[in-house]
């Protein structure tokens, strides 16, 4: 073997190395470059002579190409993207973050917001809706705080609460799916905390434990309430094969009579809810 061929095998070995390091590893060997960069051109202001300069201008200059080029392989091009995407999001995170949410609160005359009823209808499972136009007969005959959001004219999102005296039932609660990840979610989230803080406050998630196809979706989702102040209660449910997880704000503990009456006062609303003439 010439030394030719020696080089280019260890280059696609060396290469073949790299790419199997992780994300988060090539993120930070990427990430060293910058420092190098600029000590590379900050050390012309040190009291030394002209060739230590260029010495050091090269071995700094070469550090932060290797760097450079040495985190781009270890990422490729999918993780070059999803690095991209961070820094994406990060940015639109801080653009939305002073966002002026106005909210107005849902009556059953908004049976026609064809804007909102799309978002409803589209961001929850079928066996997990009730039927808009039964939803809204709720609206009218039970004590729901039932709010949207807007920017502007654009609809942002959705809260519905269940107000009770003991426990309020934070119901449904939805952002467009374009929305999400941007710091839209939190701040609608923070209203209604600040809103009912001095009460305790349960909802029910999708279990993160369950393996499915969403899992990590749901474990994102649970991080996501753990980080506004939320707990587990420990207590877990199971409807049609989809297991859930009950967690809560607030003082005291919850407990499955609790939330058995709950749902028999959500059933009971639904029993008695006027039905449409025949």
């Amino acid at each position: 073997m010439n030394i030719k061929d020696y080089c280019i095998g260890l280059f696609r070995k060396v290469k073949q190395w790299l790419q199997s390091l992780s994300f988060r590893t090539g993120a930070i060997v990427l990430l060293c470059c910058i420092p190098f960069y600029i000590l590379s051109f900050a050390q012309m202001l040190l009291p030394i002579s002209v060739t230590a300069k260029g010495i050091l201008w090269t071995i700094l200059f070469g550090l932060a190409k290797t760097c450079q080029y040495g985190g781009l392989t270890i990422l490729g091009v999918e993780g070059y993207k999803r690095l991209k995407n961070k820094f994406k999001k990060k940015s639109e995170f801080h653009e939305t973050s002073n966002l002026e949410l106005i909210e107005k609160q849902i009556k059953a005359t908004d049976i026609d917001n064809e804007e909102v009823r799309r978002l409803y209808e589209t961001a929850f499972p079928v066996d997990e809706q009730i039927p808009w136009d039964d939803l809204m007969v709720l609206v009218e005959t039970m004590p729901l705080d039932f709010n949207i959001y807007y920017n502007d004219d654009k609809l942002m999102g959705f809260f519905i609460v269940y107000p009770r005296p003991s426990f309020n039932w934070f119901w449904y609660f939805v952002v467009p799916k374009q929305m999400r990840g941007k710091g839209v979610g939190q701040k609608i989230l923070s209203r209604q905390i600040e809103k009912y803080k001095d009460s305790t406050n349960i909802l029910d998630i999708e279990s993160p434990e369950q393996v499915c196809e969403n899992q990590a979706v749901r474990r994102r989702r649970h991080a996501f309430y753990l980080r506004n102040g939320f707990r587990d209660t420990g207590i877990r449910r199971s409807f049609g094969g989809i297991d859930y997880t009950i967690i809560m704000i607030g003082d005291g503990t919850f407990t499955m009579q609790d939330y058995d009456q709950i749902i028999a006062e959500l059933r009971s609303h639904w029993d008695n809810m006027p039905k449409p003439e025949e």
